[in-house]
């Protein structure tokens, strides 16, 4: 009889990546064999012609770094005596296995559509674990439940720092999208010294921080995330595509689009429907609604012709002209597109404009609880943030310092990044958007 063996993958971004028996099983179940149908980065291919990869790379790349994180943070931390945690084979089986499976509840396009028009990813993955997935993870020896409340960010409180290796500003699940995003969009704003950080963690006190060597590597890391969310993630043009595809999902019919519930995919028949519900799944509706002489069918017709909808103002363009004038802060801008926005919704009939044919988009350069520092400042300091900053570890005398501290790059942008706002229109209507925008300039430019 053949001899199930250890297998290496050929990764473009990590080189081999060894994948034990019992997670080959779980690669090739159906469930995950899914996620290569799963893009990525949405969109972005949209925008960067290489951006084609899928959650099945990432997850994979995810649990190479994990195993990876843990062995070397335990290795420091012996060595530099910085805590008392003995190496567990069974601790990094459980990290692998959850780091694996960690996206597997993705819906189609991936954070494009999440939550706006399919639940949260997490909520699906902790499902599909503990239910069509249990027995594979039963049968590598393992508790389903303790996998899926390693996804959630849930460990035992003595080895808090494994639900930190998979999910902190300091995790491997940053580590590998940062790495692969620039791989295959082209871009070299995520490449940051992944070994030297990698070879520089340890556990302190329980929690994962950063020896002082490897401050710079930690310091090119969060200025990475940083660049990657303003030129690919937040990309104006990505956002447009993904901001129209959450237009025509959301005007559809209720129901029509019949995602199953996180409930459903543990019954057959629910499972085989959210098997199926994939990316091609959700351009083959656009395909059939292209031809509807609607909005609707516009919107799904330009989705599939690559012509985004048109910038028409955003935060920036206001903020340039209050510079000029005594009052500006960085809330203006922002204020300023709420009033256009409006003011457009009410003109709608006169303008002989649809609601469909105006997206209105607004988002921090970081979200909140990705931002590569710590707390928020200004007009965000009363949102509710978790403080869980990078430290830096100095052997002597023994110390634990928030990277902001020390470093003065990331000491800036832990000043407070504002909020962006945009306006796009459908190309048939921009003209006369964008009327309302210049006379709404003009307006501020005279002053009161």
């Amino acid at each position: 009889m053949k001899k199930n063996r250890t297998k290496f993958f050929r990764d473009p971004v990590h080189g081999f990546i060894e994948v034990y028996p019992h997670e080959r099983e779980i690669v090739d179940s159906p469930i995950f064999q899914r996620l290569r149908k799963i893009h990525q980065l949405s969109f972005g291919s949209l925008v960067y012609h290489g951006a084609e990869h899928s959650r099945f790379g990432h997850s994979i790349g995810v649990m190479h770094l994990a195993s990876r994180m843990l062995q070397n943070a335990l290795r420091n931390t012996e060595d530099f005596e910085t805590d008392s945690i003995p190496y567990d084979h069974l601790d990094e089986k459980k990290l692998r296995m959850a780091a694996l499976l960690h996206d597997v509840g993705h819906p189609p396009f991936s954070h494009g559509l999440e939550k706006s028009v399919f639940p949260k990813h997490e909520d699906y993955s902790t499902a599909l674990i503990e239910g069509p997935l249990a027995e594979l993870v039963e049968k590598a020896e393992l508790n389903p439940k303790e996998i899926s409340n390693l996804v959630q960010g849930i460990s035992d409180p003595k080895k808090s720092f494994l639900a930190k290796i998979l999910s902190s500003q300091l995790d491997a699940d940053r580590m590998d999208y940062l790495t692969r995003d620039s791989h295959y969009t082209g871009v070299m704003y995520g490449i940051f010294d992944l070994q030297r950080l990698i070879l520089s963690i340890a556990v302190k006190d329980g929690n994962l921080v950063v020896l002082q060597k490897g401050l710079y590597a930690a310091d090119q890391f969060l200025i990475s995330r940083y660049y990657m969310y303003e030129q690919v993630y937040l990309h104006r043009v990505k956002r447009a595509f993904e901001g129209m595809a959450r237009m025509f999902a959301e005007s559809a019919e209720k129901n029509t689009l019949d995602y199953p519930s996180e409930k459903e995919i543990g019954t057959e028949a629910g499972l085989a429907k959210f098997l199926s519900r994939n990316d091609e799944w959700f351009l083959n509706i656009l395909s059939g609604k292209r031809s509807e002489d609607t909005v609707r069918g516009r919107i799904a017709d330009q989705l599939m012709r690559r012509i985004p909808y048109k910038k028409v103002i955003d935060t920036d363009d206001i903020r340039h002209i209050y510079a000029k004038r005594d009052g500006w802060s960085e809330d203006t801008g922002r204020s300023g597109i709420d009033f256009l926005r409006k003011t457009l919704m009410d003109k709608l009939t006169e303008l002989g404009v649809y609601s469909l044919e105006i997206l209105s988009d607004t988002y921090r350069n970081l979200p909140l609880i990705l931002r590569p520092y710590s707390k928020p400042s200004g007009p965000e300091a009363s949102e509710v943030e978790s403080y869980s900053p990078i430290r830096i570890y100095e052997e002597q005398p023994d110390t634990l310092t928030p990277i902001e501290d020390i470093s003065t790059a990331i000491n800036s942008l832990s000043v407070g990044v504002p909020r962006v706002s945009r306006i796009y229109a459908d190309r048939n209507a921009y003209d006369k958007v964008s009327k309302i925008a210049d006379d709404y300039k003009k307006s501020i430019e005279m002053g009161p």
